[in-house]
């Protein structure tokens, strides 16, 4: 830019700014009013529309902060139609810009980005919370953490101790403070990766776009509002890449260390993080790769690693206890390893992985990153992170190697949770965004571009919140599944049998042993037997038991109907 065209640009600007921002206030205040607007009521709006701005400006100038991010208010003043959604959009990216334009943090307190990310973050899950018992794993997960239980591999046993810490709050039911157990674990995660993208770029704006990217991602939600091994899965994945990254920035043996043990309890939880470890041997070397000839700076992490393992002695112990959900095979040594290593499992890993399927398990990832983020945001994520590593590749390699190896562990996995399994992903997606974003040179002719991109970025973040929050407002007003698991209870005859799928005998196991309730009444979950078709198993296990009491079942299939019985409704089941 020549020097004359920057001098007018710095005297026409200011004014320009304030206009934008006038016509912005103006149409967005007329637009609120009910009834048709005459001119009589447009003219006072856009002369106090132009005040304002004009004080907004001047403030911003006091502050040393630019003005210009004001003119991308002008495109909702030149918007065709109205549109409460694109009036927010263009006021939040201004808002943004102006605070990424103004330097790389914000005059605040360091911490205080994380902090109202994560209280933010919490009372959003909380206010969308499920309200009590959950179907499913959610259920036997309220379960096993009320009963200090043993669940199914890899047992989770530090998922049950911190949950059952959470069941001796005084707040609401057992099976709804496990649920906020879970909103705990996702605004932690939320407010590390925030975190750590300040600490690592200074930038606070890039954190919160890194924390809305992944707070407000339809799955990560959800998995906050429900008892579930996901948020904590996704929190521990966030603590390894956070000691990771302050460790290449720092070198200290302690941030090495922290990472160790996070990475450990990490693996324990849920084994699916053990396939990790090579991207995070490979950025340890890649970051300082003196370490493979100095050994003793490996024995702080070694011992930290090691020390997770005792976690493990959870299960046998408790298990010898006889809790009401127990899995009696744990109380061996072979045993207790293939039960933690998730041996019964070992069929599904890399399933995909030469299958015809694999292509549309590739599409079904790129359609799952769209429904998650959107487009725009995910890809820019990359975009933002790869030109945010030009200087720092290995950091790259971290969040790209996460990501990459999730990626595939999940598509080749066979489960039909595979959007569940990508958390550790959405995690380094999102710091990708973060990183890259704090990256963005914030001096010079690129400021603009950088300050825009930034607020967009938190904007589309916010725009899929916006749309996912009332879906997540109904579920929370829904607890029919406890109704349900009541009802059935309640009408079942003395001494009955009920015959569940999984879906609904966890809720009924629940209310049995946490709460009490009809303990006359048996439950049984009906398994899948490998190649027997599920009608077949269902009709043997009604005629093993059909001669000694009343039989109750939640599936009613057609092999039911051939026998010698007469089925009748009983709330919701048969």
């Amino acid at each position: 830019m020549s020097a004359s065209a920057r001098h007018l640009w710095e005297h026409v600007q200011p004014y320009a700014s304030a206009l934008a921002a006038g016509i912005y206030m103006s149409r967005v205040g007329c637009e609120a009013l009910p009834g048709v607007r005459s001119w009589g009521q447009v003219a006072p709006s856009l002369a106090l529309g132009l005040i304002v701005a004009g004080a907004l400006a001047l403030l911003l100038h006091k502050l040393r902060l630019r003005s210009w991010p004001l003119l991308v208010l002008g495109v909702y003043a030149c918007w065709p139609v109205a549109d409460g959604r694109v009036a927010a959009a263009t006021a939040l990216v201004s808002m943004v810009a102006v605070l990424a334009a103004g330097g790389a943090s914000l005059p605040l307190p360091a911490w205080l980005a994380e902090a109202s990310v994560g209280a933010g973050s919490l009372a959003l899950y909380v206010a969308t919370l499920a309200p009590s018992v959950q179907p499913a794993d959610a259920g036997e997960f309220q379960l096993v953490a009320a009963t200090l239980g043993i669940a199914h591999p890899p047992g989770y046993p530090l998922y049950t101790l911190l949950g059952k810490a959470f069941t001796l709050l005084p707040w609401g039911d057992a099976a709804w403070r496990v649920n906020l157990f879970a909103a705990v674990c996702a605004a932690a995660a939320v407010a590390v990766v925030c975190r750590c993208v300040r600490e690592r770029t200074g930038s606070t704006v890039g954190g919160l776009a890194a924390a809305g990217m992944l707070g407000l991602a339809p799955t990560f939600w959800a998995q906050g509002t429900m008892a579930n091994i996901r948020s904590l899965t996704a929190l521990l994945a966030a603590l390894v890449l956070q000691f990771l990254l302050r460790w290449g920035d720092s070198r200290s043996p302690r941030d090495l260390a922290a990472s160790a043990v996070a990475f450990g309890l990490g693996a324990l939880h849920h084994t699916s993080l053990l396939m990790l470890a090579p991207v995070l041997l490979a950025y340890v070397l890649a970051v300082d790769a003196r370490m493979l000839l100095q050994p003793r700076r490996w024995l702080a992490p070694a011992l930290g690693l090691g020390s997770t393992l005792l976690v493990i002695a959870y299960l046998p112990l408790r298990s010898m206890m006889s809790p009401p959900f127990d899995s009696p095979v744990v109380r061996t040594p072979a045993g207790l390893l293939g039960h933690v290593l998730g041996l019964g499992f070992k069929g599904d890993l890399l399933y995909y992985l030469g299958h015809p399927g694999l292509p549309d398990r590739l599409i079904a990832l790129w359609d799952i990153l769209n429904v998650e983020f959107g487009p725009a945001l995910w890809l820019g994520a990359l975009v933002a992170g790869v030109c945010g590593a030009r200087r720092r590749w290995p950091r790259a390699l971290l969040w790209g190697g996460v990501a990459a190896v999730n990626a595939f562990a999940a598509i080749t996995y066979r489960a039909p949770q595979t959007i569940e399994y990508l958390m550790p992903a959405y995690v380094a997606l999102a710091l990708a965004l973060g990183l890259g974003l704090g990256e963005l040179p914030m001096g010079g002719v690129l400021r603009p571009v950088a300050a825009l991109a930034t607020g967009l970025s938190l904007a589309l973040a916010i725009g899929n919140g916006w749309a996912a929050y009332p879906s997540f407002a109904a579920l929370h007003r829904n607890d029919t599944v406890r109704s349900e698991a009541e009802a059935l209870l309640a009408q079942a005859p003395a001494d009955a049998l009920i015959l569940a799928n999984w879906h609904q005998v966890t809720p009924l196991w629940y209310l049995q042993m946490v709460e009490g309730q009809r303990r006359d009444v048996q439950v049984v979950y009906v398994y899948p037997e490998g190649n027997t078709p599920n009608g077949q198993v269902w009709a043997r296990r009604v005629m093993e038991n059909l001669t000694s009491r009343p039989v109750l079942v939640t599936n009613r299939f057609a092999e039911l109907e051939a026998l010698p019985c007469y089925w009748l409704p009983v709330a919701g089941g048969w």
